[in-house]
């Protein structure tokens, strides 16, 4: 594993994992809200965390449904055309 900051992968034709991912999401948010509350009495910093998804599946085959080139989605597939999403969470 490249990173400590995967969590995740979901499939977007599964409702179950998509409330995962809002799930985990509320979860990032109230913990950031503590954490913010917690500075105000200790003094001290504490971290806050932020949640990226990132898209998965066939981007060539997306590219050229599009009429834009094979390697367009090379970086980042757009969300609408996932079939998976992997989700991390970073300290900001």
């Amino acid at each position: 594993m490249r990173t400590d900051a995967y969590i995740m992968t979901a499939h977007t034709e599964c409702a179950g994992e998509m409330l995962e991912i809002e799930t985990v999401r509320k979860a990032v948010k109230s913990i950031n809200k503590l954490n913010k509350l917690k500075e105000r009495w200790s003094h001290t910093t504490l971290p806050r965390y932020r949640v990226t998804l990132h898209a998965r599946g066939p981007r060539a085959e997306y590219a050229k449904a599009l009429g834009k080139h094979a390697r367009a989605f090379d970086r980042e597939l757009p969300m609408k055309f996932a079939e998976r999403i992997d989700v991390y969470i970073h300290e900001r």
